[in-house]
């Protein structure tokens, strides 16, 4: 996982509170970030990436309001705003309302992102409006290249089987013998959101 470093200078004009939750899979998925308004997109994709635990390895898209917003790598090909261009504070966003985030175009994991809450950024610390922070979570995130949630499905199940009748995992399968899908450490989290904090 990449460690996010401070993003911008600007002054956000409110904290976003947002829940992050993995669809298709069940138990659920989750986190619950603290995020300056004055983070874009762009900046908020690299918070998704170090909260839910993914590597950056692949492409990504936002959807919100029917429009879609995506790296510049992606403009030449798709119709889409570059997310750079966008703060979470420009972008309209109320309380309760809900907006996709699409990592991995191959295994297409779907995240819904709730706006939990928008809170004012006057009187708030300077690291809050200078870090994203996570709140709370739930469970790991699958591993890169899994098969996104079908697969990820079938892989818990070999895990699952093997641990129940004391099976080896196949060799192609070796590396989930670590894999914990309970797994979730806050600390750890932090630490790439706000390191040094």
């Amino acid at each position: 996982m990449q460690k996010v470093e401070q993003y911008h200078t600007k002054e956000p004009k409110s904290l976003f509170i947002l829940r992050i939750s993995l669809e298709t899979i069940s138990p659920q998925i989750w986190r619950r970030v603290q995020v300056p308004g004055s983070f874009t997109l762009g900046d908020l994709h690299r918070v998704i990436q170090d909260g839910m635990g993914w590597d950056n390895d692949h492409l990504h898209i936002f959807t919100l309001h029917t429009m879609q917003y995506g790296p510049v790598s992606l403009m030449d090909d798709l119709d889409m705003n570059d997310e750079d261009e966008y703060s979470l504070d420009e972008l309209g966003l109320r309380d309760k309302q809900r907006f996709q985030y699409t990592y991995d175009f191959g295994d297409t994991w779907q995240h819904q992102i709730l706006v939990s809450k928008i809170i004012p950024a006057a009187g708030c610390s300077d690291i809050d409006k200078q870090y994203a922070c996570c709140l709370s979570g739930k469970r790991a995130c699958p591993p890169e290249d899994s098969g996104g949630p079908y697969g990820y499905g079938e892989l818990l199940e070999t895990l699952k089987a093997s641990v129940t009748h004391k099976q080896q995992l196949p060799e192609w399968l070796a590396w989930l013998r670590d894999f914990d899908p309970d797994y979730f450490s806050l600390d750890e989290v932090n630490s790439l959101l706000r390191p040094g904090i």
